[in-house]
């Protein structure tokens, strides 16, 4: 086991180097919306300080890589929304609950829109939807975010794929 541990801290770091160095081509792979909508003229700001403070309060169960970016839009008003990412390698029975659980700790300590995603690296399909819900008596919540799953791409389309995260889902593909 400890190998194994070894190999998801290092797989850990390595996602994460990914997602700094390459956060444009992310968004433009994953959530192209959101990558025609987001002004790179400005500072990218990771706050990683703040992911942790986040993840220290949350439950028990493994965590890999999560990020909290702030990027600002187009649009020319002074607004901005945080994005995050969460790089899971395994199911996890309550995996929706944690991603709820960030989004609305993020959204309360910023009040800003936030922009939930999952990449999904394991083999292993997964019960996870990217939804939670709750209800009790009339009252409701239903948080939905999206889920990638990297074995689910095609492995000819992700090598004709210009984008350099084409290359890291198919090493990712490689387990």
């Amino acid at each position: 086991m400890p190998n194994q541990d070894r190999y998801w801290v290092y797989f850990d770091e390595a996602w994460k180097k990914v997602i700094e160095r390459f956060f444009p081509q992310i968004l433009q792979f994953f959530v192209p919306k959101l990558y025609y909508d987001v002004d790179f003229k400005k500072n990218i700001t990771f706050l990683d300080k703040e992911m942790e403070q986040l993840s220290i309060r949350s439950m028990k169960g493994a965590k890999y890589v999560d990020k909290l970016a702030k990027v600002y839009l187009k649009n020319g008003k002074e607004q901005w929304i945080l994005v995050h990412i969460e790089v899971q390698g395994y199911p996890e029975k309550e995996f929706s609950l944690r991603m709820f659980r960030y989004f609305y700790r993020i959204f309360d300590k910023h009040g800003r829109r936030v922009v939930s995603m999952a990449i999904m690296t394991g083999s292993e399909k997964g019960t996870d939807e990217g939804r939670y819900e709750l209800e009790a008596y009339g009252t409701r919540i239903k948080f939905q975010y999206p889920v990638f799953r990297v074995m689910d791409y095609d492995r000819v389309d992700l090598e004709n794929n210009p984008n350099p995260i084409a290359i890291v889902v198919l090493a990712s593909q490689e387990k």
